[in-house]
């Protein structure tokens, strides 16, 4: 029902929320020569591979996909905020803790998380963002418990990773409780880190840490 250009907006939003995302890692150079080794068994792409140009273009693939999937949203979903973002709302994106340092295997995520972090911290500063008293943060875990990532770990109790993993619930807790209560918040532009001790049955919590 919302409206704006001449027409009467009726209410605006508190928060918008921003937590689209994916992970791949970088191209394997091994498992690529494979792969084409066997395409071109089976005749497939031409007679010859040039291995480097194909390595190259396939890792341009991947940041542009990781570009596309972890940074371009936080965009879109920020020009919404300019738009219907009650004044004095909350604007979080879904970061990652990993992004914060060097991530080697897979340069083409943590780059995008990075642009993302960069992006959440300069448009805390923007004009619109201070004319209308938003509260721009970005909440980086480590590794969200979802079922995609507990089936990418597998059924090992004793992988560390599960340790890390933080639950959405908890992190929708903790947003909601800077909806209502305004003075919780951390300062806009702020990215905060999360801390799990989840196990695989579900056991454990959450805190959360102000890193920037």
């Amino acid at each position: 029902r919302m409206k704006k250009n001449g027409e009467e907006m009726i209410g605006g939003f508190d928060a918008i929320i921003c937590a689209s995302g994916g992970w791949e890692g970088d191209v394997d150079f091994d498992d690529m020569v494979e792969d084409l080794e066997e395409k071109e068994a089976l005749g497939e792409g031409g007679v010859h591979w040039d291995v480097d140009e194909e390595y190259v273009k396939r890792s341009a693939k991947v940041v542009d996909r990781m570009m596309k999937m972890n940074f371009c949203p936080v965009v879109a979903a920020s020009l919404i905020g300019e738009q219907f973002l009650s004044p004095g709302g909350l604007f979080v994106i879904i970061g990652a803790s990993a992004a914060l340092s060097p991530t080697p295997g897979m340069i083409g995520y943590g780059s995008a998380k990075t642009a993302a972090h960069h992006y959440l911290q300069t448009y805390a500063h923007t004009p619109s963002s201070i004319r209308n008293d938003t509260t721009a943060v970005g909440i980086l875990p480590l590794m969200l418990d979802t079922p995609s990532n507990r089936a990418m770990i597998g059924e090992d109790e004793g992988d560390e990773r599960y340790g890390t993993m933080v639950k959405p619930e908890s992190i929708a807790k903790e947003i909601g409780e800077w909806i209502r209560h305004g003075h919780l918040r951390p300062h806009s532009g702020s990215l905060v880190k999360v801390i799990a001790k989840n196990r695989v049955e579900g056991a454990g919590g959450a805190s959360f840490h102000l890193v920037r």
